[in-house]
């Protein structure tokens, strides 16, 4: 079933960075497993706990994993107004402006709404198109509902590098 607001949806990406300079994204167990995978612990170093609020909250979680921001409130990882860890970003970047709703599946994030030039250009999403935001939209929930389960071992891989990082005075970027 697709939400009535999203039948007639356009949408495509104006690579303005807008998204990356106003936003703090939620990470998930599968940002991590693509990260340790691709041997990608410049990354991981750059990940924060942070207490839950808003949203978030609401869905009945206490804290999230984020990435640290620049002093400007921007994501780390934008550079020059482009993403630099861009083909393994995480799932909340590679749905926006599209968000989990408890009551359609999918819906559109409320501060895209008012402030993303992406949303209605470009062509109608297909019905294929929505199936598969609403499916990565509902594995974003699932495994942000999951979180609390991972938080013990994410913890635990922050600690270890950030600990390896002051002893050595290392780079951690350099290990990959």
């Amino acid at each position: 079933m697709i939400p009535e607001s999203l039948r007639d949806i356009r949408f495509s990406c104006k690579r303005c960075s807008k998204c990356c300079q106003r936003l703090e994204i939620p990470l998930v167990i599968s940002d991590f497993k693509l990260w340790v995978k691709e041997g990608r612990w410049d990354i991981v170093a750059k990940v924060r706990k942070k207490q839950a609020y808003g949203a978030l909250r609401f869905m009945g979680l206490d804290f999230y994993f984020t990435f640290e921001l620049n002093p400007d409130g921007s994501c780390v990882f934008l550079r020059s107004k482009r993403c630099s860890i861009y083909e393994v970003r995480p799932l909340a970047c590679r749905l926006f402006p599209f968000i989990y709703n408890t009551e359609k599946g999918i819906d559109i994030h409320s501060w895209a709404v008012k402030n993303c030039p992406g949303l209605g250009s470009g062509k109608n999403l297909s019905v294929g198109e929505i199936k598969e935001l609403s499916k990565l939209c509902h594995k974003m929930h699932k495994e942000l509902m999951d979180l609390p389960m991972y938080q013990d071992l994410i913890e635990e891989i922050l600690g270890f590098l950030r600990k390896k990082n002051t002893r050595t005075n290392l780079n951690i970027g350099s290990f990959h």
